[in-house]
């Protein structure tokens, strides 16, 4: 029996997709990341993001979806999931991953400092 471990993957928390009407990026918090308009926001967005932390975001997103295909490889790959160094160093990164995914769901919770940190 295998004792083997999977790599968890990131649940994005905001929704990116570019306007090309307003000519920029919105971006919609609360909703799972779909890259279009139609994902309906689940909570009420009182101050827009400025275009310093869109682009943040959006840099963000794309880092997000990078590092998930390197997860699914090393999902597919037995020899790489038996090695539970990996899989745990993965998996801690994984988490801070979703918890730097929090910051991105108001405007006002990247406050500079917390940009620079990113």
């Amino acid at each position: 029996m295998s004792s083997q471990k999977k790599l968890l993957g990131t649940a994005s928390q905001f929704n990116v997709y570019w306007d090309s009407t307003a000519g920029q990026a919105v971006i919609q918090p609360g909703v799972a990341y779909t890259g279009n308009k139609e994902a309906e926001p689940t909570a009420e967005v009182t101050k827009e993001f400025t275009p310093e932390q869109q682009a943040l975001a959006e840099d963000f997103v794309s880092m997000v979806e990078e590092y998930n295909v390197i997860i699914n490889k090393i999902n597919e790959n037995a020899e790489l999931l038996g090695d539970e160094e990996l899989v745990n160093a993965m998996n801690e990164l994984t988490e801070a991953i979703n918890k730097a995914d929090e910051y991105f769901t108001s405007p006002e919770s990247l406050t500079p400092e917390v940009m620079s940190a990113l």
